[in-house]
């Protein structure tokens, strides 16, 4: 299955995302909910805006789902307002690159509080006539439509610098300091050739007190928990548990669940190529953790303790005895994402790229599951683990 080729996320504009909230009525007013959309920003840098120019706490902020930074994103937020004195400060407030609108009072929002996403995705650079854009597009679409794996994406991993699993596997082996050690000073060839070299006199100078004040001050501002752990350090040089600890609870315990993610796409992997699709359709896979309960006669949960026994963990380590807020209970996932809706909106001339097309397309997904595992299909045609339907 042929791809079409071509390159997303050229502009930030390229790649549009809006939830699709969750319907009914609440029964409780004491949170503030409204729409953010916001451009070229995370959804932890929003929260901090906002905190900051409200000088309330982040822990007031709730949001139903965490969405993609270089991109147009729309998604609601709540905000804890029992005595009515934020929301009006809220509509006043002028933010660059974020809009606030759509203001009502509901429950707090918690992650999973919505019936999906959508998505509207613009691929640049496509080297094909338009007859032939459409042709595979058609018989892509008529793919995903029956369903592909439901990988978790490379943000879950870190993206261009893939470590946030890796940081996780040894906070839950208990090997902190090794896991502070790979956050800060692992080098990755993706990152810029400052930061590189930052990162590899770390390593290289690991334990030295003096290398950590030399690289808190040679890294970027923008490298915030990098500085704030080596400040840590300088002063606490054994406490890695402390250092771990100046990342806010909710993005620690995003190592713990990356660690989740890759077992179960390492699951996942195994059984689409053994299967197919249509085989696991239906089915669903461990997000393991210290209460999941594993079944001795089930094939995939054999395979959940077969990649856990390469990765030498077990589930007693997902209790963090060292760590205990970062205790992670179990839960479990689809393992066929079937995307819906998924059309072709137009082609058209790219601008950017002389001679070449760009191709406009609109699709939904469920909570939690990544659209750029749909658009590699859609790119690179990457279809081999269908072959078996």
């Amino acid at each position: 299955m042929r791809g079409i080729g071509g390159e997303i996320k050229q502009k930030a504009e390229d790649f549009f995302v809006e939830e699709i909230p969750k319907r009914g009525k609440s029964k409780n007013d004491e949170h503030v909910i409204f729409w953010v959309e916001k451009i070229n920003l995370d959804t932890q840098e929003v929260v901090r805006m906002l905190s900051r120019k409200l000088h309330v706490s982040k822990k007031r902020f709730g949001y139903a789902g965490t969405k993609d930074k270089f991109a147009i994103a729309r998604q609601r937020f709540s905000l804890w307002d029992p005595e009515h004195s934020l929301e009006q400060k809220l509509k006043k407030l002028s933010l660059k690159n974020v809009k606030l609108y759509g203001f009502e009072r509901g429950e707090r929002l918690n992650l999973g509080d919505l019936e999906g996403n959508r998505f509207v995705i613009r691929i640049r650079d496509i080297a094909l006539e338009e007859n032939e854009i459409k042709a595979r597009l058609e018989k892509i679409f008529a793919k995903l439509k029956k369903g592909i794996p439901n990988y978790f994406g490379e943000q879950r991993f870190g993206g261009i610098r893939a470590v946030t699993h890796l940081v996780g596997l040894e906070m839950l082996k208990g090997n902190f300091e090794e896991a502070v050690k790979i956050y800060v000073a692992a080098p990755f060839q993706g990152e810029s050739e400052e930061v590189r070299k930052i990162r590899e006199f770390l390593w290289k100078n690991w334990g030295d007190r003096k290398a950590y004040l030399k690289a808190l001050y040679a890294f970027p501002k923008k490298f915030r928990y990098e500085r704030a752990m080596l400040d840590y350090l300088y002063k606490h040089p054994r406490d890695f548990v402390g250092a771990l600890r100046r990342f806010p609870k909710r993005i620690r315990k995003l190592f713990i669940n990356a660690v989740q993610a890759w077992i179960f796409n390492s699951v996942l992997k195994e059984l689409a190529e053994e299967l197919g699709m249509e085989k696991l359709k239906g089915k669903k896979i461990p997000l393991v953790g210290y209460d999941t309960m594993l079944n001795e006669k089930s094939e995939i949960h054999k395979k959940v303790k077969e990649v856990m026994q390469s990765l030498g963990v077990e589930q007693k380590n997902f209790l963090l005895p060292s760590m205990p807020e970062m205790r992670t209970s179990g839960g479990e996932r689809e393992a066929v994402l079937e995307v819906r809706d998924i059309k072709l909106i137009k082609i058209e001339e790219d601008n950017l790229n002389k001679g070449k097309k760009a191709a406009v397309i609109e699709f939904t997904l469920p909570p939690g599951s990544y659209a750029t595992i749909v658009l590699e299909k859609i790119v690179k045609g990457d279809m081999h683990f269908n072959e078996k339907n």
